[in-house]
Protein backbone atom coordinates (compact mmCIF):
# COMPACT_ATOMS: atom_id res chain seq x y z
CA UNK A 1 0.00 0.00 0.00
CA UNK A 2 1.28 3.12 -1.61
CA UNK A 3 2.33 6.20 1.93
CA UNK A 4 0.51 9.24 1.29
CA UNK A 5 2.68 12.16 1.11
CA UNK A 6 2.76 14.82 4.19
CA UNK A 7 1.83 17.56 2.24
CA UNK A 8 -0.72 16.10 0.58
CA UNK A 9 -4.70 17.90 1.07
CA UNK A 10 -5.82 15.69 3.07
CA UNK A 11 -7.43 18.05 6.33
CA UNK A 12 -6.12 15.47 9.09
CA UNK A 13 -2.46 16.96 8.46
CA UNK A 14 -3.26 20.59 8.83
CA UNK A 15 -2.93 20.97 12.45
CA UNK A 16 -5.65 22.71 14.21
CA UNK A 17 -5.32 25.28 17.34
CA UNK A 18 -6.85 23.63 20.76
CA UNK A 19 -8.94 26.73 21.47
CA UNK A 20 -11.10 26.50 17.73
CA UNK A 21 -11.86 22.89 18.45
CA UNK A 22 -15.87 22.32 20.59
CA UNK A 23 -15.84 18.79 21.59
CA UNK A 24 -18.83 17.43 22.94
CA UNK A 25 -19.86 14.01 24.76
CA UNK A 26 -22.61 12.13 24.14
CA UNK A 27 -23.66 9.25 26.51
CA UNK A 28 -24.92 6.13 24.10
CA UNK A 29 -24.85 3.17 26.31
CA UNK A 30 -24.01 1.95 30.47
CA UNK A 31 -22.89 -1.17 30.75
CA UNK A 32 -23.44 -3.05 34.22
CA UNK A 33 -19.99 -5.14 34.93
CA UNK A 34 -21.04 -6.84 38.33
CA UNK A 35 -22.79 -5.28 41.45
CA UNK A 36 -21.17 -1.67 41.70
CA UNK A 37 -19.51 -0.75 38.66
CA UNK A 38 -21.05 0.66 35.37
CA UNK A 39 -18.84 0.85 32.23
CA UNK A 40 -20.34 4.39 30.16
CA UNK A 41 -20.13 4.18 26.53
CA UNK A 42 -19.64 7.72 25.42
CA UNK A 43 -19.37 9.38 21.53
CA UNK A 44 -17.36 12.22 21.29
CA UNK A 45 -18.08 14.57 18.26
CA UNK A 46 -15.68 17.32 17.01
CA UNK A 47 -16.68 20.61 15.23
CA UNK A 48 -13.94 23.26 14.24
CA UNK A 49 -14.86 26.73 15.01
Amino acid sequence: MKKRKLNSKNPKYYPVEEDLVKERKELIATIRKGRKRNVNVYAVFSEIE
